[in-house]
């Protein structure tokens, strides 16, 4: 990872370690903080809203100066350390979001969920907070024609597209982490 990120600084790119399950939470914080801690503050990280711990997460790597990435999250973790309804994860989203965009940190958006987007753009309307200090990320393939809607209205989107070899599997397992993906799928194949 260290010779990615710095061959990634080199030539001016960003490189974002993506965030598994919660058996590889902190490793994965802790390899982006040691990154950094080298000299290479052009690593960042993603950050699930639905564990309990990713609040105080949020707040350190802010503090430490990373670039996160937040997510509702997908796996299906235990009510021992992670939120079961989704009305708790959109709360503590927004409440991880609006933390951001009140200090503003750059937030990476990952969502599909209208609910969120809207909110977002609501917020940061009511309290002047520029488009340019976030951004919507959203996977290729899906809603494309609102992803190109955001875009017109001026707010930054950035796709997500698997690649390589092992694209395939990579799609299928994230489909069968969720239901609702799928169903997500369905439904943008008829729109």
């Amino acid at each position: 990872m260290r010779a990615v990120a710095a061959k990634a600084k080199e030539l001016g790119n960003f490189v974002r370690l993506d965030m598994e399950d919660s058996p590889f939470t902190q490793a994965t914080i802790d390899m982006t903080l040691r990154l950094h801690k080298e000299g290479l503050n052009n690593v960042g990280t993603v950050l699930q809203a639905y564990l309990f711990r990713t609040a105080e997460d949020a707040k350190a790597l802010m503090k430490a100066g990373i670039h996160l990435r937040l997510v509702k999250g997908a796996y299906k973790e235990p009510g021992s350390i992670a939120y079961q309804s989704m009305n708790e994860i959109i709360e503590n989203y927004k409440k991880i979001i609006k933390r951001h965009l009140d200090r503003e940190t750059y937030a990476a958006v990952a969502t599909h969920d209208d609910r969120i987007i809207n909110w977002v753009k609501d917020y940061s309307a009511r309290h002047g907070i520029p488009k340019e200090n976030y951004e919507f990320q959203m996977l290729y393939g899906l809603r494309m024609n609102d992803q190109a809607e955001l875009a017109r209205q001026g707010y930054r989107i950035r796709c997500y597209m698997p690649y390589g070899t092992m694209w395939y599997p990579y799609y299928t397992r994230r489909l069968a982490e969720k239901p609702g993906n799928l169903m997500m799928v369905l439904k943008n194949m008829f729109k």
